[in-house]
């Protein structure tokens, strides 16, 4: 994946697409987030962390990226919270 090889400008045009296709599918949700967060965007991150789990409540791997990354914001209550919900 893009995201994987540091090239997230790339992986968003790609995502962009895919999203516009399929706006609710929870992986590419979180494949941008992974995206937004890599580039320091947190809000964003987190706004699509949020809508993947919205969308796939059991996505584990999304609660815990939504944890990192309202823990870089300093949120650590919240953090905590995502992950506790799935992260163990």
């Amino acid at each position: 994946m893009l995201v994987d090889l540091k090239k997230p400008d790339a992986a968003l045009e790609h995502l962009r697409i895919s999203l516009q296709l399929r706006p609710n599918h929870p992986e590419s949700l979180m494949a941008a987030g992974l995206a937004f967060f890599s580039k320091g965007l947190n809000a964003e991150a987190i706004n699509l962390y949020q809508r993947a789990i919205q969308v796939k409540p059991d996505f584990t791997e999304a609660y815990c990226n939504l944890g990192v990354a309202l823990g870089a914001i300093n949120r650590t209550d919240d953090r905590q919270a995502a992950l506790e919900q799935r992260c163990g």
